[in-house]
């Protein structure tokens, strides 16, 4: 077979969804062609049948050959977004298990690594198409990152470990203001705060959450005289 039809075969397994057998004709193409416009077209779409074929090791090994073989590639920015998102993949399992057995001991190494290739994609290709999809995903881990602390927090609060409960809560707003679990952060300190008989900062507290969040069931669980 000639590059062309090698080509044209992987790709029409791919836009099937065959994975695999896509996978498979881009190894022949690349054994037999390696170099040449089809032979890099081939390993950038092998990323993302791997990707797809939820092998997101293999996905984010390929996509860092092709970064460190063709950096000035026109769309070396679908690469880093591939990367990104197979990352992203290998973490999802974990961060769909965050539960309350301890989750202190949980990795989101994977999650923030995914976050940093996401923001190089965008700090280096602004107006990149994936740019915008980038910056969603970079909120939702940071929204992700944010609970998993909350889950932390909210674990030692059962535990009587106020301190650290309150640390973590803290930790939360100051560094993911905008996450959606604010609200849950000053839920845990208005809990530390009123079983350690800090009034002044428990009033304080209590006075920012109606503020922002006046229909919080937080505030449904406080006596009537808070």
């Amino acid at each position: 077979w000639t590059v062309e039809e090698f080509h044209a075969k992987a790709r029409a397994h791919l836009d099937a969804g065959e994975w695999e057998q896509a996978i498979d004709y881009y190894h022949q193409l690349e054994q037999r062609y390696p170099y040449g416009k089809y032979a890099e077209q081939s390993q950038l779409e092998i990323i993302y049948a791997y990707y797809r074929n939820d092998e997101p090791e293999l996905a984010i090994s390929s996509a860092d050959q092709f970064i460190r073989l063709y950096p000035t590639h026109p769309r070396i920015d679908y690469a880093y977004y591939l990367k990104a998102l197979s990352i992203f993949q290998s973490s999802e399992s974990l961060l769909d298990r965050l539960s309350r057995v301890d989750p202190s001991r949980q990795d989101l190494t994977s999650a923030r690594e995914s976050f940093e290739v996401f923001r190089t994609l965008v700090t280096l290709f602004p107006q990149s198409s994936y740019a915008g999809h980038a910056r969603q995903r970079m909120a939702e881990i940071l929204d992700l990152i944010a609970q998993h602390e909350i889950n932390i927090g909210r674990y030692y609060l059962r535990r009587g470990a106020n301190i650290a409960a309150l640390s973590r809560a803290k930790y939360v707003i100051e560094h993911y203001p905008d996450a959606s679990v604010v609200e849950d952060a000053l839920g845990i300190m208005v809990a530390v705060y009123e079983k350690m008989g800090f009034d002044t900062l428990l009033d304080d507290t209590i006075r920012i959450l109606r503020q922002n969040y006046p229909s919080s069931i937080y505030l449904s669980l406080l006596p009537d005289a808070k």
